[in-house]
Protein backbone atom coordinates (compact mmCIF):
# COMPACT_ATOMS: atom_id res chain seq x y z
CA UNK A 1 0.00 0.00 0.00
CA UNK A 2 1.56 3.37 -0.67
CA UNK A 3 1.74 5.60 1.83
CA UNK A 4 2.16 9.46 1.93
CA UNK A 5 1.72 11.84 4.54
CA UNK A 6 -0.94 13.40 3.59
CA UNK A 7 -3.25 10.37 4.21
CA UNK A 8 -3.72 10.22 8.08
CA UNK A 9 -2.97 6.43 9.20
CA UNK A 10 -4.57 4.29 11.85
CA UNK A 11 -3.04 1.37 13.13
CA UNK A 12 -1.61 0.93 9.62
CA UNK A 13 -4.20 1.34 7.14
CA UNK A 14 -5.64 4.69 6.24
CA UNK A 15 -8.62 6.10 8.71
CA UNK A 16 -11.05 6.05 5.64
CA UNK A 17 -10.44 2.84 5.41
CA UNK A 18 -10.61 1.79 8.91
CA UNK A 19 -13.79 3.15 9.16
CA UNK A 20 -14.96 1.88 5.48
CA UNK A 21 -14.04 -1.72 7.43
CA UNK A 22 -15.62 -0.80 10.71
CA UNK A 23 -18.80 1.11 9.26
CA UNK A 24 -21.71 -0.69 10.85
CA UNK A 25 -20.10 -1.02 14.37
CA UNK A 26 -19.22 2.87 14.18
CA UNK A 27 -23.04 3.57 12.64
CA UNK A 28 -24.54 1.41 15.45
CA UNK A 29 -22.71 3.56 18.27
CA UNK A 30 -23.09 6.70 16.61
CA UNK A 31 -26.82 6.19 15.80
CA UNK A 32 -27.46 4.63 19.60
CA UNK A 33 -26.36 7.97 20.98
CA UNK A 34 -28.04 10.03 18.99
CA UNK A 35 -31.73 8.07 20.10
CA UNK A 36 -33.80 9.85 22.91
CA UNK A 37 -33.95 5.95 24.41
CA UNK A 38 -30.01 6.76 25.18
CA UNK A 39 -29.72 10.33 25.62
CA UNK A 40 -32.14 9.78 28.61
CA UNK A 41 -29.88 7.10 29.98
CA UNK A 42 -26.81 8.37 31.18
CA UNK A 43 -25.37 5.14 32.09
CA UNK A 44 -25.61 3.58 28.53
CA UNK A 45 -24.62 6.59 26.47
CA UNK A 46 -21.27 6.72 28.72
CA UNK A 47 -21.29 2.69 27.96
CA UNK A 48 -21.61 3.84 23.97
CA UNK A 49 -19.40 7.01 24.52
CA UNK A 50 -16.49 4.51 26.41
CA UNK A 51 -17.04 2.03 23.28
CA UNK A 52 -16.87 4.98 20.83
CA UNK A 53 -13.47 6.13 22.79
CA UNK A 54 -11.90 2.68 22.77
CA UNK A 55 -12.54 2.26 18.75
CA UNK A 56 -11.06 5.57 18.22
CA UNK A 57 -8.35 4.91 20.19
CA UNK A 58 -7.25 1.31 18.32
CA UNK A 59 -6.43 4.18 15.96
CA UNK A 60 -3.07 5.02 17.18
CA UNK A 61 0.54 4.79 14.62
CA UNK A 62 1.40 1.35 13.74
CA UNK A 63 5.23 1.03 14.33
CA UNK A 64 5.86 1.66 10.44
CA UNK A 65 3.63 4.84 10.80
CA UNK A 66 6.44 6.36 13.51
CA UNK A 67 9.11 5.66 11.65
CA UNK A 68 7.91 6.94 8.40
CA UNK A 69 6.98 10.33 10.28
CA UNK A 70 10.03 10.28 11.70
CA UNK A 71 11.96 9.44 8.71
CA UNK A 72 9.87 13.08 7.25
CA UNK A 73 10.59 15.32 10.05
CA UNK A 74 14.34 14.30 9.01
CA UNK A 75 13.83 14.50 5.85
CA UNK A 76 12.45 18.21 6.03
CA UNK A 77 15.30 19.34 8.45
CA UNK A 78 18.58 17.13 6.52
CA UNK A 79 17.25 16.62 3.34
CA UNK A 80 14.70 19.23 1.79
CA UNK A 81 17.36 22.53 1.46
CA UNK A 82 18.55 20.58 -2.00
CA UNK A 83 15.78 18.05 -2.49
CA UNK A 84 13.09 19.95 -1.77
CA UNK A 85 10.20 18.91 0.29
CA UNK A 86 7.92 17.36 -3.08
CA UNK A 87 11.27 15.32 -3.78
CA UNK A 88 11.86 17.32 -7.07
CA UNK A 89 14.60 20.39 -6.22
CA UNK A 90 17.39 18.22 -7.95
CA UNK A 91 18.17 17.47 -11.43
CA UNK A 92 17.64 13.49 -10.89
CA UNK A 93 14.46 13.75 -8.67
CA UNK A 94 13.74 11.32 -5.39
CA UNK A 95 10.11 10.60 -6.72
CA UNK A 96 10.60 7.99 -8.90
CA UNK A 97 14.40 7.50 -8.88
CA UNK A 98 15.70 4.10 -9.75
CA UNK A 99 18.13 4.36 -6.58
CA UNK A 100 15.18 5.28 -3.93
CA UNK A 101 13.25 2.53 -5.44
CA UNK A 102 16.25 0.23 -6.15
CA UNK A 103 18.28 -1.93 -3.99
CA UNK A 104 18.54 -0.72 -0.35
CA UNK A 105 21.94 -1.93 0.02
CA UNK A 106 22.80 0.83 -2.90
CA UNK A 107 20.36 3.54 -1.44
CA UNK A 108 22.07 3.47 1.83
CA UNK A 109 26.15 3.55 0.05
CA UNK A 110 24.71 6.88 -1.60
CA UNK A 111 23.88 8.28 2.27
CA UNK A 112 26.94 7.10 3.73
CA UNK A 113 29.24 8.22 1.15
CA UNK A 114 27.23 10.47 -1.28
CA UNK A 115 27.42 10.85 -4.49
CA UNK A 116 28.69 11.95 -7.35
CA UNK A 117 27.06 14.26 -10.08
CA UNK A 118 27.11 15.75 -12.77
CA UNK A 119 29.34 19.56 -12.08
CA UNK A 120 28.21 20.65 -8.91
CA UNK A 121 25.15 18.56 -7.98
CA UNK A 122 26.81 16.17 -6.08
CA UNK A 123 25.30 14.68 -3.53
CA UNK A 124 26.93 15.17 0.24
CA UNK A 125 27.91 12.12 2.31
CA UNK A 126 26.27 11.76 5.60
CA UNK A 127 27.93 9.59 7.82
CA UNK A 128 27.18 11.40 11.16
CA UNK A 129 23.67 10.54 11.01
CA UNK A 130 22.41 7.04 13.07
CA UNK A 131 21.42 3.65 11.56
CA UNK A 132 18.14 4.73 12.76
CA UNK A 133 17.64 8.15 11.36
CA UNK A 134 18.98 6.75 7.90
CA UNK A 135 16.67 4.15 7.86
CA UNK A 136 13.75 6.28 8.93
CA UNK A 137 14.44 8.80 6.14
CA UNK A 138 14.97 5.97 3.34
CA UNK A 139 11.61 4.40 4.25
CA UNK A 140 10.26 7.88 3.80
CA UNK A 141 11.35 8.08 0.64
CA UNK A 142 10.52 4.68 -0.43
CA UNK A 143 6.77 5.41 0.57
CA UNK A 144 6.24 9.17 -0.49
CA UNK A 145 5.44 11.22 -3.52
CA UNK A 146 3.95 8.21 -5.18
CA UNK A 147 6.94 5.72 -4.40
CA UNK A 148 6.07 2.28 -3.60
CA UNK A 149 9.38 0.49 -2.32
CA UNK A 150 9.60 -1.78 1.01
CA UNK A 151 10.87 0.02 4.12
CA UNK A 152 13.92 0.10 5.26
CA UNK A 153 15.47 -0.75 8.90
CA UNK A 154 18.47 0.34 10.97
CA UNK A 155 19.87 -3.42 11.19
CA UNK A 156 20.32 -3.22 6.91
CA UNK A 157 22.25 0.47 7.59
CA UNK A 158 24.41 -0.96 10.27
CA UNK A 159 25.34 -3.87 7.78
CA UNK A 160 25.76 -1.07 5.18
CA UNK A 161 28.05 0.63 6.68
CA UNK A 162 30.15 -1.93 8.10
CA UNK A 163 30.86 -2.98 4.76
CA UNK A 164 31.62 0.19 3.39
CA UNK A 165 33.87 1.70 6.38
CA UNK A 166 36.92 2.10 5.17
CA UNK A 167 35.83 3.98 1.67
CA UNK A 168 36.13 7.62 2.39
CA UNK A 169 35.28 9.14 -1.16
CA UNK A 170 31.74 9.48 -3.23
CA UNK A 171 29.99 6.65 -5.17
CA UNK A 172 30.19 7.44 -9.05
CA UNK A 173 27.09 6.48 -11.08
CA UNK A 174 29.40 3.83 -13.22
CA UNK A 175 30.49 2.33 -9.58
CA UNK A 176 26.71 2.35 -8.72
CA UNK A 177 25.24 0.29 -11.85
CA UNK A 178 28.32 -1.90 -11.30
CA UNK A 179 27.03 -2.48 -8.05
CA UNK A 180 23.62 -2.49 -9.14
CA UNK A 181 24.31 -5.26 -11.75
CA UNK A 182 26.31 -6.89 -9.24
CA UNK A 183 24.13 -7.48 -6.42
CA UNK A 184 20.67 -8.04 -8.94
CA UNK A 185 22.40 -11.18 -10.05
CA UNK A 186 22.92 -12.39 -6.42
CA UNK A 187 19.89 -11.38 -5.38
CA UNK A 188 16.93 -10.67 -8.30
CA UNK A 189 15.79 -7.58 -6.84
CA UNK A 190 16.59 -5.45 -9.46
CA UNK A 191 14.10 -2.93 -9.88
Amino acid sequence: MTRDSSTLLCGGHPVRRYFEENENRMHHVVSSLRTARIQKNTSLKAGYLLCLVMLLSACGPSPEDEVFLKGKQLYLSVCATCHLPDGRGMVSHLVGSQWVLGNEDILIRIVLQGKRGRADMDMPAHPNLDDESIAAILTYLRKEWGNEAPPIDATTVARVRAETASRNEQWTQQELLSLKKKLSGKQGDDP
